[in-house]
C-alpha cells in the first residue's frame, strides 16, 4: 500500500506543478486521504422523510424564486 501511495503522490506533485505553470486547478486531496476516509453515518431519517424534506425545500426555492422574478418586473 506504502508504493501506490508513493506512486500517487509522485503524480499529485508532477500534475500540481504542471496544472500551476498553466493557470489550471490542482488537486486537493491526496489518494492516501480519499482511500483511508472514515464513512460516512447513515442518514436516520425514512425515506418518507427525506422526500418530504426535499419538496419542501424545492416549494421554498420556486416561493424565492417567484418573490425575485416579481421584483424585476
Amino acid at each position: 500500500m506504502a508504493y501506490r501511495y508513493y506512486i500517487t503522490d509522485g503524480i499529485k506533485a508532477l500534475l500540481d506543478s504542471l496544472s500551476n505553470q498553466f493557470g489550471g486547478a490542482s488537486l486537493v486531496e491526496r489518494y492516501a486521504d480519499l482511500v483511508n476516509k472514515p464513512a460516512k453515518p447513515e442518514d436516520p431519517r425514512t425515506a418518507e422523510e427525506i422526500i418530504s424534506d426535499i419538496t419542501s425545500g424545492l416549494a421554498r426555492l420556486r416561493k424565492e424564486d417567484s418573490e425575485d422574478n416579481a421584483e424585476r418586473i
